[in-house]
């Protein structure tokens, strides 16, 4: 746990009483609010975290106490419950997984302001050290000498080794978004994903893809009576079914709203291509719970808690089965495609999703993805071993490199090398069947969204029991 006390009787010297404090809410504590205000507050802001840092060196055991007692000390820091060393990848990965909330969300936060690269290559208990060194050094001419300038220059060196390690990520306090890219459409508060993920990231992603899906359903049904599914030649059964399909999707949401509690956005505004069509709902709504589908897939290695994982492995369940009867009962084509789903990653589905959002509440809290650039394919029914042809304006980084057209389906993407010059025309690989996820990467050796240069886009190659492929009945 952590506790923060406020001293309340701090003299002109020496350290405050420690017998009297004020306990604050957890619920207020933030990890930019960890720190001693020093010398009367006159310290850089790179101050703030040199607390951390020494607390990281000098409390090594789970259990340990270090009380962060400086002259003028404003907080008092009690870490328990929490491994503090941070330095290697087996420990960090117990602190994030640990039975205590706080505790992983502590570490979590700690870690999300650290740079990957230093996390794994630098030697954090000898970078501690020399700070820890600097600054039991800048309190003995405190007190020796009285002489505030000495301790600034002390302090202010140990700040430039800690800016030297360079191990936290944009500015001093909470991480800088100003020169990340943010969603191209507005459509919904998003920062790049530049840091580690924690679970409330992952939960909210997760609500804001099941609020655009219970809005979807929730519109469609009320708009389309059980005459126009009829009049639609849909199953007797169908409309029946997308009621309880329904019922899941606000299930869904409400599950996820209760876990997140405060922390949970808000629904968006939505736009929908329906134009009345009874067709076009059943179309958008299979690729709504195929994409559901491959989000979950994807999101699962962001999931840290096992009970939140869980909870996310049986909305996948009922996801899939979703999109098996849709595809399957209503519209007459594959229940499935391969032996495995395709797992998307964060910004795929995101850049899928968008498409359909037209704004957010401004209060969200961000969620930590892009829209990747668009990415058309035409002709709309081209089929696999035919021409298709693609449209879309990379990033000025891509210039000059190798791009590949992906084929996501399944475990076993198919890579089209693109030559030429936009629009591209290539060849659909003739083994693909199913749905199947279009994504223009720089790599071929992996299709996640650190090689995505635009995309994806949705393809669908229905067929039969025969595996003969089909037109959809609807």
């Amino acid at each position: 746990m952590v506790v923060i006390t406020e001293p309340t009787n701090v003299g002109s010297s020496g350290p405050y009483n420690k017998n009297s404090s004020t306990q604050l809410p957890i619920s207020s504590i933030q990890v930019h609010d960890l720190y001693p205000t020093v010398l009367h507050g006159s310290i850089d802001k790179v101050g703030r975290y040199i607390g951390i840092l020494g607390m990281m060196v000098f409390n090594p055991q789970a259990e340990a106490e270090y009380l962060m007692d400086l002259p003028q000390a404003r907080w008092q820091l009690r870490w328990t419950e929490m491994p503090a060393k941070l330095s290697n990848r087996q420990s960090r990965q117990q602190c994030t997984a640990g039975s205590d909330q706080l505790c992983r969300e502590l570490c979590n936060s700690v870690i999300s302001h650290l740079r990957p690269a230093q996390l794994l290559c630098v030697d954090w208990l000898l970078t501690s050290l020399v700070i820890a060194a600097l600054i039991v050094g800048a309190l003995v001419l405190d007190h020796v000498f009285s002489h505030p300038a000495l301790t600034i220059a002390l302090v202010s060196l140990g700040a430039a080794a800690v800016a030297q390690a360079a191990p936290f990520a944009g500015r001093w306090g909470k991480p800088d978004n100003s020169s990340v890219p943010s969603n191209s459409t507005g459509a919904a508060n998003s920062t790049a994903l530049t840091h580690n993920v924690t679970d409330t990231d992952i939960l909210n992603f997760a609500l804001t893809l099941e609020q655009l899906e219970n809005a979807f359903y929730t519109t469609g049904l009320q708009n389309f009576s059980a005459d126009a599914f009829n009049a639609a030649g849909l199953p007797p059964a169908a409309r029946g079914f997308y009621e309880q399909l329904s019922q899941h999707e606000q299930t869904h949401v409400d599950n996820l709203t209760t876990i997140l509690g405060d922390k949970a956005v808000k629904p968006c505004i939505y736009n929908f291509p329906v134009n009345g069509n009874v067709s076009n709902f059943v179309a958008i709504s299979d690729l709504l719970e195929v994409v559901g589908t491959s989000a979950y897939s994807g999101a699962a290695k962001f999931i840290h808690n096992k009970d939140l994982l869980t909870t996310a492995a049986t909305i996948l369940a009922t996801e899939a089965r979703q999109s098996a009867w849709i595809n399957n009962a209503v519209r007459g084509g594959n229940p499935w495609s391969t032996a495995y789903e395709t797992a998307l990653d964060l910004n795929q589905v995101f850049t899928l999703a968008s498409s359909n959002i037209v704004s957010c509440p401004s209060t969200n809290q961000a969620l930590p993805v892009q829209v990747n650039p668009a990415l058309t394919a035409s002709p709309a029914d081209a089929a696999p071993g035919s021409n298709l042809t693609l449209s879309f304006t990379p990033s000025p980084s891509a210039n000059g490199t190798q791009l590949f057209a992906a084929f996501l389906s399944g475990n076993t993407p198919a890579f089209v090398p693109l030559t030429g010059s936009a629009p591209f025309t290539i060849t659909i690989p003739p083994t693909l069947e199913g749905f199947v996820f279009l994504a223009i990467t720089n790599s071929t050796e992996k299709t996640d969204d650190s090689v995505t240069v635009a995309g994806p886009t949705f393809l669908n190659f229905p067929f039969n029991s025969n595996n003969t492929q089909i037109q959809l009945a609807h």
